[in-house]
């Protein structure tokens, strides 16, 4: 059961996370937002059976032959860290 009262209302994301942390409500947003508060037990997932379907994410490149090395290394780099994200 989660007990939620009063009113509180932010737009400012990280108000919105210390108010959940600190028990004033529940809130919602993209888990990488909250994932070192999750990893660290401050909050939990609620209701994830309701969770919007996951996306693929893309790299395009030009067309005109072989994108610079500095660009295909920062592909590879966000390929093996989003592997081990949940997103």
């Amino acid at each position: 059961n989660v007990r939620v009262s009063g009113c509180f209302r932010t737009d400012n994301v990280a108000a919105a996370h210390a108010a959940a942390c600190h028990g004033l409500g529940i809130g919602y947003g993209p888990f990488w937002q909250i994932a070192e508060l999750f990893d660290r037990g401050a909050l939990e997932i609620l209701l994830e059976e309701f969770e919007a379907p996951r996306i693929p994410i893309h790299a395009v490149f030009p067309p005109s032959g072989m994108p610079p090395a500095k660009t295909r290394l920062f592909a590879d780099l966000l390929v093996e860290r989003l592997k081990r994200e949940r997103l």
